[in-house]
């Protein structure tokens, strides 16, 4: 066998540097990925109903797909 044999931490700092190129890539791409109307309507609910985790609002936004609806949820939801 003739090959050139990579060590363990060889293989480690290439994965490392792999993965931080990755991540440049997938931050790139989102700051430049342009919202979508459902974003925006979740990020409106999320500040309006600010006490109410936004993982909630973006189940019931999920469900609905409609914004006066989930707006009247969050609203009852509000007032327990």
């Amino acid at each position: 066998m003739s090959g050139i044999r990579r060590s363990d931490t060889d293989d480690l700092v290439t994965d490392q540097s792999d993965r931080a190129e990755q991540m440049e890539h997938l931050q790139a791409y989102e700051a430049t990925a342009n919202e979508s109307q459902d974003d925006k309507n979740r990020a409106q609910l999320e500040k309006e109903f600010p006490d109410i985790d936004g993982s909630l609002i973006a189940a019931i936004y999920g469900d609905t797909k409609d914004l006066s609806e989930t707006r009247e949820m969050l609203q009852e939801l509000g007032r327990q």
